[in-house]
């Protein structure tokens, strides 16, 4: 089956619902909480045009499934939401890294995170 479009949910603190959203072209929506505490937000990427056969396809969908993940879950106000967002963002791209289900970009994600970890 084509996948023409990913869903990208992140769960976000209720303060952090409000945050800023990064500055890519990308629309918020809200979604679906059963917690009325917890605020979640999600955006659509469309990828038709990505050929994630390859480094470089697969490097561009990294690459936007990133800025949705940084759209989706702002930015950090204070130091003490640094690590929220963080959180937000790496459950983001994990999340739909694996809904995408596309070993290259698994991969690039995991290579990634782990360079990340490191620092």
């Amino acid at each position: 089956m084509l996948r023409s479009k990913l869903l990208i949910p992140a769960v976000l603190l209720a303060a952090l619902a409000s945050g800023a959203a990064s500055a890519e072209p990308l629309r918020v929506s809200p979604g679906y909480s059963a917690d009325p505490a917890i605020a979640v937000a999600e955006t659509r990427l469309a990828y038709t045009d990505a050929d994630l056969a390859t480094a470089a396809g697969a490097r561009a969908m990294l690459g936007r499934i990133t800025a949705a993940a940084e759209a989706v879950c702002g930015q950090a106000q204070t130091a003490a939401q640094r690590a929220e967002v963080a959180d937000c963002r790496e459950r983001a791209i994990s999340g739909a890294v694996a809904r995408l289900g596309h070993p290259s970009v698994r991969e690039l994600a995991s290579r990634r995170m782990a360079e990340q970890a490191a620092w």
